[in-house]
């Protein structure tokens, strides 16, 4: 019996309850032996019993909005002291700078707002301002006074009821007052006042359904006169009125009034008649351009650049502000005198005479180098000889651009295949010799790229030369002092 179980326990859970409800019934003697509601039960004591139960409820509802309202009242009496204490400050700055006569005054204010800070702190009690607001939230509604009582408190100083006053005049418990006072209502009374303002209105529309009801009879008794042909009030008048017009219009054939138009039976239904009757109650005006003017129906695009230039020519003609503008332009483009070849030349004289603008300012081409050293003033002394080192180098002739080897200069081999030599300020590390060429008057091998054969040959040369011109070192010296 699958799906079956949870039901079946809620039906027994169910039955139990019912069996529950009525042995307390019995016992209570609502009920007879057979189990059936006595009839004879007197409904007097039926109400006074819903009243009892009404007024429990309302009482236990009471004990926790006192609750409620003692929080309250004991955040309000933390801001009354500090209200006071804030006034102390005040009145003790004052009095160093006050005068003999005021400083009587200000001195009675400091004993007696200290008087109230104690009262608030040690004599007001939360207990009893608890039961004040009670007996206020009781006091603002009739029918609750009507259920519950009022609590007995007992009376104090002056002093003290005037310090609870001021705690509970917090806005938080004046609303929670009214708020709860609708509540209790709702449980006392078993109707709420949003309930019994929906009853009042029902009752109003029905009057006015009536009253209606009895204007659709009156309108079905003419039209039923109607049919039969009896005159009715309302006819003879219109008869009246349309005989005077044919009289006054006897001379025309063309006049389109007919009794017919008149004779038409007008009809009016419930929902027509409260709609006229509302229209009718409220007294604001309406405004029948209202959506137009404000723009609550369609948006309309915004007319293009064309468009409005249209509408311009229409409005101002030609002294709209494209037309003035399209002049202006025209009357600049216009030569001053003379036809399309003068004005050709004119043109071209102008780009001559930029381009050559152009040219003067630019002016020759200069070295960067002299440049930067004749601008720069403020230049440190090692990067200024370091400047005029350049320029030497690049005045200087270019004897070799090429890194060459010795190595038939010198006693031993081995040195001389590792020393190089520089030709002016090219130097250039990348080209060396390979570990294998020794002998450098040997005859170039015929398996050599014809390039490296060229270079070899070349290396030959500069050898040659340097043995020539009976140098002592190998190596190059630059002579920075000139």
């Amino acid at each position: 019996m699958t799906g079956k179980g949870p039901s079946l326990a809620r039906a027994k859970r169910m039955i139990e309850k019912e069996n529950r409800h009525k042995k307390s019934a019995l016992k209570r003697g609502d009920l007879d032996a057979a189990g059936v509601f006595s009839e004879t039960q007197d409904p007097e004591k039926l109400e006074q019993q819903l009243r009892e139960l009404r007024i429990k409820k309302a009482q236990q509802k009471l004990h926790h909005i006192r609750k409620q309202l003692r929080k309250l009242c004991k955040i309000s009496r933390v801001f009354q002291v500090q209200k006071v204490n804030k006034r102390i400050k005040s009145n003790t700055a004052k009095l160093g700078a006050a005068d003999e006569s005021v400083k009587k005054d200000i001195e009675a204010a400091l004993k007696n707002d200290i008087v109230q800070v104690e009262i608030l702190k040690n004599k007001a009690d939360l207990d009893r301002c608890a039961d004040e607001a009670v007996n206020m939230l009781i006091k603002s509604n009739t029918t609750i006074e009507n259920y519950i009582p009022l609590k007995d408190i007992p009376r104090i100083g002056d002093d003290i009821n005037d310090a609870v006053a001021r705690i509970l005049d917090h806005g938080p418990i004046k609303t929670l007052i009214k708020e709860m006072s609708e509540e209790l209502v709702v449980l006392l009374e078993g109707k709420s006042k949003k309930s019994a303002e929906k009853s009042e209105s029902k009752e109003k529309e029905n009057i006015d359904s009536g009253i209606s009801d009895d204007d659709d009879d009156d309108s079905n008794e003419k039209s039923k006169k109607k049919k039969k042909g009896l005159p009715t009030v309302a006819s003879t008048d219109e008869s009246m009125f349309v005989g005077s017009l044919a009289d006054f219009a006897s001379d025309n054939d063309d006049s389109d009034i007919s009794i017919s138009d008149y004779d038409e039976p007008k009809k009016s239904s419930k929902s027509s008649k409260k709609r006229k009757r509302s229209k009718l109650d409220s007294d604001d005006w309406v405004d029948p351009k209202f959506d137009e003017i404000y723009g609550i129906g369609e948006k309309k695009n915004r007319p293009g650049q064309r468009q409005r230039q249209k509408m311009w020519e229409k409005k101002f003609g030609k002294d709209a502000n494209h037309i003035k503008l399209r002049r202006k332009e025209k009357k600049e483009k216009k030569p001053l005198g003379g036809g399309g070849g003068d004005r050709q030349i004119n043109q071209r004289t102008k780009t001559m005479e930029s381009s050559q603008a152009t040219t003067v300012a630019a002016g020759p081409f200069k070295n960067k180098l002299t440049e930067t050293t004749s601008s720069s003033k403020n230049i440190h002394p090692s990067w200024e000889l370091k400047q005029q080192q350049k320029q030497k180098m690049a005045n200087a002739k270019p004897q070799g651009t090429k890194i060459t080897f010795d190595d038939d200069v010198g006693d031993n081999k081995d040195n001389s295949e590792n020393s190089y030599s520089r030709r002016g300020s090219n130097y250039n590390n990348n080209t060396i010799m390979p570990k294998h060429h020794k002998d450098s008057s040997a005859d170039t091998p015929t398996n050599m790229h014809p390039s490296w054969a060229a270079k070899v040959a070349q290396r030959r040369k500069l050898a040659e030369l340097q043995n020539s011109s009976a140098k002592k070192s190998n190596k190059i010296v630059f002579d920075d002092s000139d």
